[in-house]
């Protein structure tokens, strides 16, 4: 494993990492998107009896603004998307590797997602933060579709249970296509 910093809300910098990779390597096995950015913390929410609905729509609407949702959805949700198909060639390619033969595997993509994706309640940290991580775990399981025809698996494990689900999802598509 070699790690690599780039900024994942560029995509010509996910180009210039994927060519280094192929540079260096020539094919990938396991692609890991673990990119995340929380921002627009949520304060304790009162209960109606502690408040006015005024009061209440003023302190959600001034929780987050369009910025802080956009940048989550930015990083957490397209980062992954343009990263995993800046590394679709490579990805193919580690399918294709004596390795990958040898061995009898595939390669993959693990998103990492978050617990916060599940939170539906008012203890939620960040609303922004929560949705976007929602967003990503449901990407996952889009791509593990896209995917599946190229025996590229795609898994989010499911952080509330340690299970990989999502890989499920790809097994499915997989067999489904054979």
């Amino acid at each position: 494993m070699i790690p690599f910093q780039t900024d994942v809300t560029d995509r010509d910098s996910l180009r210039s990492l994927a060519a280094e990779v192929k540079s260096r390597h020539g094919h990938v096995n396991l692609l890991v998107n673990n990119a995340g950015v929380m921002l627009g913390h949520q304060p304790q929410l009162p209960k109606p009896a502690d408040t006015s609905i005024a009061a209440y729509q003023e302190l959600l609407w001034n929780t987050e603004d369009f910025d802080s949702f956009g940048t989550s959805f930015r990083v957490n949700v397209s980062g992954v998307w343009f990263c995993t198909v800046a590394f679709l060639e490579l990805l193919h390619a580690g399918n294709k590797s004596e390795w990958a033969r040898t061995n009898g595997v595939t390669s993959q993509v693990l998103t990492i997602s978050s617990l916060a994706s599940l939170r539906r309640d008012s203890g939620v940290f960040s609303l922004s933060y929560s949705l976007s991580k929602a967003a990503t775990t449901h990407l996952s399981k889009v791509v593990a579709h896209y995917l599946k025809d190229w025996k590229i698996l795609v898994s989010c494990p499911d952080v509330s249970s340690g299970h990989e689900t999502n890989h499920l999802y790809s097994t499915i598509y997989r067999k489904n296509s054979e």
